[in-house]
């Protein structure tokens, strides 16, 4: 069922540069989310294989799989949902054009894993992208979830050496969790500052 934005909810993201959209997957999807993530997670690594997984040490010195990519072209009930009406007719609401799957990752952050950088998503070759994250567990700030600077893509946002947001802009800036239940989904710009803690929960 596609889903219909209002006029409200689209001057929310132009000024703000993100948009929560609660329950974009009712219960039952929801729970099919995670049983598809799960599904991921186990599923074999092999040369025939078009997963792509990455593996970090947690707090523990352990090696955990931290990241999947690549696996819509392999998984076709979440290439339906990455590719299908409901998502792409939001993303068409809020960008005004058809959009692209450019890139697929589920990132598990288990319980002890690390947080990620201070980041702008780069633009490639200065085609408009999106990010959209939906949430397969509850998304809180105990857990890692992510932060964001409201209106900050409409900010110059100085970068360091290191490819990361300068720390002292960062410094000075409000940073607001961004907390989702199962289903909800985050929706924001390339150049919206955002940041995630390690999961300590």
């Amino acid at each position: 069922m596609a889903l219909h934005l209002t006029e409200a909810e689209k001057t929310n993201f132009d000024e703000d540069g993100y948009l929560i959209i609660r329950d974009l997957l009712d219960a039952r999807e929801a729970s099919e989310l995670q049983q598809w993530a799960l599904e991921i997670h186990d599923a074999p690594v092999n040369d025939h294989s078009t997963l792509m997984p990455y593996e970090e040490i947690d707090a523990h010195g352990r090696h955990i799989l931290c990241r999947t990519e690549n696996f819509a072209s392999s998984h076709a009930e979440l290439d339906s949902l990455l590719r299908g009406e409901k998502l792409l007719g939001v993303l068409r609401g809020l960008s005004g054009e058809d959009m692209l799957l450019f890139k697929e990752k589920i990132n598990y952050k288990l319980a002890g894993a690390g947080g990620y950088a201070l980041s702008l998503h780069t633009l490639v070759k200065k085609i408009k992208h999106l990010a959209v994250k939906i949430a397969v567990d509850p998304m809180t700030s105990s857990n890692g979830g992510l932060e964001v600077v409201r209106g900050s893509h409409k900010m110059h946002v100085p970068i360091a050496a290191d490819n990361c947001i300068d720390p002292a802009w960062t410094a000075e800036q409000k940073w607001l969790p961004v907390e989702l239940a199962a289903g909800d989904a985050l929706i924001f710009g390339s150049s919206l500052a955002h940041r995630s803690a390690a999961n300590t929960s």
